[in-house]
C-alpha cells in the first residue's frame, strides 16, 4: 500500500497543558535556539534577518531559497546571458560572477540604488526603466534578444509575462520563477508544463524570511548551461 507524505501540522492540536507538554514546549526552545545559533548561523541567515540584504558569505545573492542559489551558481556559467524582470541583490550576483545582466525594473528609486551597488560592475549590467512590466512593454524593450537564462520576480503580474519570457529564451535556456508555491501561480504553472516544460522545484527556506518557499527552474530537455 502507498503512502503520501503528510505535511499538515496536527501538532498544533496538541493540548498544551498537560506536564509533558510543557516539557516538550521547553525541549522545542532548547532546539530551536540550538538550530539558530548553530545551522542558521553557519548559512548567514541570521544575519540576513538582522541586516535585510540578501547575502552568503557577505556577498548579495538573489532572494530565492538557499538550496536554488546554491544549485544555479555551481549549474550556470558567466558566459551565459541573463534577463530579469525586477531586479536588486540578484543584478549584483549574476555581475559578480561575470554574467552579462539585462535588468528591466519599473521603479526609478529602486533603479538608482541598484546602480549605486553595481559601480564596479556596471560594464556587464544594462539597466532598463520601463514604465509597466508587461508583455508589450518588456517586448519593445528587448526586440529579438534572445536569452539563456530569464528570471520571472518583478513586483507586476508574472503571470501575464511568463510566455514572453519563455519565447526569449535560446535553445536550452530556463526560466527561474520565485515564489512559485504561490496558489494564484498553480494554473498558470500548469499550463506551461503541459507545454512539454519541466519544472525542477527548490524549496525551503532563503535569506531574510523565516519562512518557508519554493523557486522553480523551467527547462525543456536537460538543464546544460555550465
Amino acid at each position: 500500500m502507498f503512502k503520501k507524505l503528510n505535511w499538515t501540522n496536527q501538532n498544533l492540536q496538541e493540548n498544551y497543558r498537560s506536564p509533558i507538554s510543557w516539557w516538550k514546549t521547553f525541549s522545542t526552545i532548547l532546539t530551536w535556539h540550538a538550530i539558530r545559533t548553530h545551522g542558521l548561523e553557519q548559512i548567514g541567515w541570521n544575519k540576513t534577518r538582522k541586516s535585510r540584504l540578501a547575502t552568503v558569505g557577505g556577498l548579495p545573492v538573489p532572494w530565492w531559497t538557499y538550496s536554488s542559489i546554491q544549485f544555479i551558481d555551481q549549474t550556470i556559467s558567466s558566459h551565459a546571458d541573463i534577463l530579469e524582470v525586477g531586479g536588486g541583490s540578484s543584478s549584483i550576483f549574476w555581475a559578480n560572477r561575470g554574467n552579462r545582466v539585462v535588468t528591466l525594473e519599473s521603479n526609478p528609486q529602486w533603479i538608482e540604488t541598484i546602480r549605486s551597488l553595481t559601480t564596479s560592475t556596471s560594464s556587464r549590467i544594462e539597466i532598463v526603466q520601463i514604465e509597466e512590466e508587461t508583455p508589450e512593454c518588456i517586448s519593445m524593450t528587448i526586440g529579438n534578444q534572445k536569452f539563456d537564462v530569464v528570471i520571472n520576480d518583478g513586483a507586476g503580474d508574472r503571470i501575464q509575462i511568463a510566455d514572453l519570457l519563455l519565447e526569449s529564451l535560446k535553445p536550452s535556456g530556463i526560466m527561474i520563477w520565485d515564489n512559485s508555491e504561490r496558489s494564484e501561480y498553480a494554473d498558470k504553472i500548469h499550463q506551461i508544463k503541459n507545454c512539454g516544460w519541466k519544472e525542477l522545484v527548490f524549496s525551503g527556506l532563503g535569506p531574510i524570511n523565516a519562512y518557508a518557499s519554493s523557486t522553480s527552474i523551467f527547462y525543456k530537455d536537460e538543464i546544460r548551461i555550465h
